[in-house]
Formats: structure tokens, C-alpha cells, sequence
């Protein structure tokens, strides 16, 4: 309609899909069972860096949601539903990044191990293997063997 009243939905664009990332579920329905717990470091390690990614983005929209809801709630002068989600949320992105600190010094110490090679590395593995393949004999172990004074 052009008074603005009613009409159809579908003709002007919604503000509601923006504002849903900010509304607290248990502000809609009070009876939602009590929230859950935190994710803890060994649920954390069995995930793959992409799934991880994905939990990050929604722990992120999660924390931002509470804030917002806090906020308004101290304006309000009123008591948050579960306020204990905050620390949760926090909890579980600090565990995730706790994980992934793990990851990368666990990477690292391999690299300077040498169980990991760096792409040079291997795309020179893979062109010692090729000229073996060409030659029918170990470039590699002869190259080696030159080095060595042998």
C-alpha cells in the first residue's frame, strides 16, 4: 500500500534478516532450555581448520549479539537471560585460539624437524624422482654420493 499499512511483504525490502543477528532467542521464547557449556580444547582439536573458521564466525556473531543485548539491557535497568553465555562465548573463542597456537608451533617445530617440507623442497623431490624415472637410476643418491667426496 502507499500509506504504508499492510501490503505485501515482498514489495520493500526487510530490515528483519539485519536485525535477527542482534535479537536474543530467549528474549522471543523464554522456555528455550538453558543454554549449553563452553566448547572445550580436546572438541576443539578434533576440528578441521575449516570447521573451526565456521565456529569462530559464529561464536563472533554470538559475542556481538550479547553485547548488544547486554547494552540494552542495562538501559533498561533489567537482568539479562543467562548472562553467563558471554563468558562462555569468550571462553570458547580464547580455546579456539589456544588450539590453533598449538597448530602452528606444532607445524613449526615439524618444519625444523624436517617432517614437513616447504614447496621448494618438494617440488624438488619430485623432479629428483622424474630424473630418476628418465635415467633408471638415483640421481639424487649419486648427486649425494659427489657431495660427499665419494
Amino acid at each position: 500500500d502507499e500509506d504504508g499499512s499492510g501490503g505485501d511483504a515482498s514489495e520493500a525490502p526487510s530490515l528483519a534478516p539485519y536485525l535477527e543477528a542482534f535479537v536474543d532467542p530467549y528474549e522471543v521464547d523464554p522456555k528455550l532450555p538453558p543454554p549449553g557449556r563452553r566448547w572445550s580444547a580436546a572438541e576443539i582439536r578434533l576440528k578441521s581448520d575449516a570447521d573451526l573458521q565456521k565456529l569462530w564466525a559464529v561464536l563472533l556473531r554470538e559475542r556481538n549479539m550479547l553485547a548488544s543485548v547486554k547494552l540494552l539491557h542495562e538501559r533498561r535497568k533489567t537482568t539479562m537471560p543467562h548472562p553467563e553465555r558471554a563468558r562462555m562465548t569468550r571462553k570458547s573463542m580464547a580455546m579456539i585460539k589456544v588450539v590453533l597456537g598449538e597448530r602452528q608451533r606444532s607445524a613449526e617445530t615439524a618444519m625444523r624437524r624436517g617432517d614437513l617440507l616447504t614447496k621448494r623442497q618438494r617440488r624438488r623431490q619430485k623432479a629428483l624422482a622424474a630424473a630418476e624415472g628418465e635415467h633408471g637410476e638415483a640421481v639424487g643418491a649419486g648427486a649425494a654420493a659427489g657431495a660427499h667426496g665419494g
